[in-house]
């Protein structure tokens, strides 16, 4: 009984990894831990190269760029829902060559493609990013999560994929979508047609985004803004503004002591979902804890 008992429970485990390891994909010989969790998707993911995308145009087809990390739970949603189902993968391997990328190996990749989104949508992106163009990088639809199915007026791969493979067949139709959704790119940040400002004036736009109430910048959800944040100490120290230095420090008791920060394991969690520092989106960034540690170390 037990002999027969282990064999089935062998043949069970052994079953499944060859069901697990039943498709492999051109992420076999990359090294990033990201990549290689997407390994054995049904998808013949590729990985960023000129090589790749010589290979799109070589095979009159359109690009699908999936964008994430190894830490993102959405990406692992995504991943779980759609980058596994073989009805999905069969469309995105007929149509289309799909390329995954990690933004922690390839930040200016994900840069790139985050502006785009920042210019078209106006506001931030974030991951995964998901993204359909040209071989040239043309973007003719950008967004974030993608759901298995539509629903309440949202696209799912189940349409999204045959209505893009669509457009991208019909030439004409393309070149006015790409021209369309430039047009409605938002002003470049960058941009020197941006007149400068004074001290005083970045001072008081510096205090009208601070929530004084539960000390942040967010109103629905809550991200540890290093950088803005180290900002407020700064201008408050030049323009003697007492409010922008007691933000500073009321901004750090605050992430230290609410649900932002991780009292059990430690560390600072990504950001909140909430405006009061107090529920966590559960994961962590090596570059926040980097960049929080700088705040609370720094000589005043």
């Amino acid at each position: 009984m037990r002999i027969a008992t282990v064999t089935f429970f062998l043949s069970f485990v052994f079953c499944s990894v060859l069901y697990t390891k039943e498709y492999t994909n051109q992420l076999i010989n990359e090294t990033s831990p990201y990549l290689q969790q997407h390994v054995h998707n049904p998808i013949n993911w590729h990985s960023w190269s000129d090589d790749t995308l010589k290979k799109a145009v070589r095979e009159h087809k359109g690009v699908f760029l999936s964008i994430g990390y190894s830490t993102c739970h959405w990406c692992h949603v995504m991943a779980k829902e759609s980058f596994r189902d073989e009805k999905i993968a069969k469309l995105l391997n007929r149509y289309f060559i799909s390329i995954k990328v990690d933004r922690e190996e390839l930040p200016q990749v994900d840069a790139y493609f985050q502006n785009i989104y920042y210019e078209l949508k106006g506001k931030r992106g974030g991951w995964p990013l998901s993204v359909f163009m040209t071989p040239q990088k043309k973007v003719f639809y950008i967004t974030g999560y993608i759901p298995p199915k539509s629903s309440d007026g949202h696209l799912g791969f189940d349409k999204l994929i045959l209505k893009m493979q669509q457009l991208y067949s019909n030439k004409t139709a393309l070149r006015e979508a790409i021209e369309e959704l430039y047009k409605k790119k938002k002003p470049n940040l960058n941009s020197s047609s941006f007149k400068s400002v004074s001290l005083q004036t970045f001072a008081d736009s510096l205090e009208a985004s601070y929530n004084e109430e539960y000390h942040g910048f967010g109103r629905s959800r809550e991200f540890p803004l290093a950088k803005k944040t180290a900002l407020l100490l700064t201008v408050g120290y030049l323009t003697h503004n007492k409010k922008l230095q007691k933000a500073y420090f009321d901004i750090l008791d605050a992430m230290a002591m609410r649900g932002v920060y991780d009292h059990i394991g430690g560390g600072f969690f990504r950001y909140t979902v909430d405006g009061e520092w107090e529920i966590p989106h559960f994961e962590k960034m090596l570059y926040n804890q980097a960049e929080l540690s700088e705040l609370y170390t720094r000589e005043v």
